[in-house]
């Protein structure tokens, strides 16, 4: 049974390095961003933007660090369009829920806070 453990904390150890300080013990909260996609998709839809409108759509892995562990804390899904320069952030929690949206640059989107 010792050895089944240290086994385990070697393997939890090398995830934790691998991943760049990311900590195994929210590990069950992780979502790779393709499955934020859905979210997405449905606050695009409840803004009213126009899909053709969009550039590209890109999520930036967001971490904090409590105490000494880096954890995830979910994803920003950058929406950028073709006709303003600036994007859409919509910041998203560790399954994939919006917390907030609000633009940068010149984009602008009614009911949505500017930055």
């Amino acid at each position: 049974m010792i050895r089944r453990s240290i086994l385990v904390s070697a393997i939890a150890l090398v995830l934790t390095n691998a991943c760049g300080g990311y900590s195994p013990r929210n590990a069950g909260f992780y979502r790779e961003a393709s499955d934020c996609v859905p979210s997405t998709q449905a606050e695009l839809a409840a803004l009213s933007v126009d899909r053709a409108d969009v550039s590209k759509i890109y999520y930036v892995l967001r971490r904090v660090t409590l105490q000494e562990d880096e954890v995830f804390d979910g994803y920003d899904a950058w929406v950028e369009f073709h006709d303003c320069p600036g994007a859409l952030v919509l910041e998203l929690d560790t399954v994939c829920a919006p917390r907030q949206r609000y633009t940068r640059g010149a984009c602008r989107i009614e009911g949505v806070k500017a930055f």
